[in-house]
């Protein structure tokens, strides 16, 4: 399962199976299964865990930005990208009010957010 494997997000996965052919109802139906064995949430803890863990001589609210797109490009939903770097690093809070998603989040089949 690449959520687990790969460290990437439904998003990532999502168009990745879509861009395949694979339907749109599959898709879904495999996320769900995928998302009750192992939580998008662990995953993305351990990515961030990791990628804060680098040392760099940026800043911090720089190197929040830069994990804050890497995370957006593992797929990861902006919204649970903010929440779980909010609740790992507390202090971000304030820096993070910034970075907002450009646009609609993504849903899934339902129409609900990701």
């Amino acid at each position: 399962m690449r959520l687990a494997h790969h460290g990437v997000g439904r998003n990532r996965i999502r168009a990745a199976l879509r861009q395949k052919g694979v339907s749109r109802e599959a898709v879904e139906q495999g996320l769900r299964e995928a998302l009750r064995e192992r939580s998008e949430r662990d995953v993305l803890d351990a990515v961030a865990r990791r990628l804060l863990r680098h040392e760099s001589r940026d800043d911090l609210g720089r190197r929040l930005a830069k994990v804050y797109v890497a995370l957006l490009r593992r797929g990861f939903p902006a919204s649970l990208v903010r929440e779980r770097l909010i609740l790992l690093r507390p202090e971000t809070g304030d820096i993070l009010d910034g970075y907002q998603f450009a646009g609609p989040e993504p849903t899934d089949a339902d129409g609900d957010p990701d």
